[in-house]
């Protein structure tokens, strides 16, 4: 159960950050294309299959006399959060992201750029909490509450919110500026030995 568990983890924390490090990449160049956005599926089906392996070992600890924890509880919490977080992506991005791919519209569209508030939030969400659940799961001598792990917990997310959505205001009032620094940025060579 244990090897099951951690391994769940892992497909989940990968698979977010996968996702995460794509969709960053894939928007270089202002557009979403359908190998891109295939990527992005994969993605999300590692994500997936994470959360199904979590919940039958999560399920099988009980099954077999394990006594929950306030980390358990907490964790058990951050991934609720994390399932409701994957429906909105899901039901609210995945459609936006396949008729822009089949349309090549540009990411800088009003169509898009009004739903990037939301998409940057839910992005945020999901990494900060599949590595709330990482840490939670190896510091296993955390002496705080149940109360204070979800206060540090969204301590973290709030401000995490706040900073990305103003880095996303920023994008959006200049576009072309962030575009150009994006571009500066994957063109770097790497700094020879």
């Amino acid at each position: 159960l244990l090897i099951g568990h951690i391994v769940g983890v892992a497909l989940g924390v990968g698979g977010a950050t996968m996702s995460d490090v794509l969709f960053l990449t894939s928007i270089s160049d202002a557009r979403l294309d359908r190998s891109e956005l295939r990527l992005l599926k994969i993605g999300s089906k590692v994500v997936i299959g994470g959360l199904l392996l979590l919940g039958v070992t999560g399920t099988g600890f009980f099954v077999v006399g394990s006594e929950p924890t306030t980390r358990f509880w907490a964790k058990l919490t951050i991934l609720t959060i994390v399932v409701a977080n994957g429906v909105v992506m899901h039901k609210q991005f995945f459609p936006l992201f396949e008729k822009m791919a089949a349309q090549r519209t540009s990411l800088l569209s009003p169509e898009f750029t009004r739903h990037a508030p939301l998409l940057v939030s839910c992005g945020i969400i999901s990494a900060l909490s599949w590595y709330a659940i990482l840490l939670l799961g190896l510091w296993r001598s955390l002496p705080l509450s149940y109360w204070q792990i979800m206060g540090v917990y969204l301590l973290l997310l709030v401000n995490g919110l706040v900073i990305g959505n103003g880095v996303v205001q920023f994008g959006l009032q200049h576009p072309r500026q962030v575009q150009q620094w994006w571009l500066s940025l994957s063109q770097r060579q790497p700094l020879e030995e």
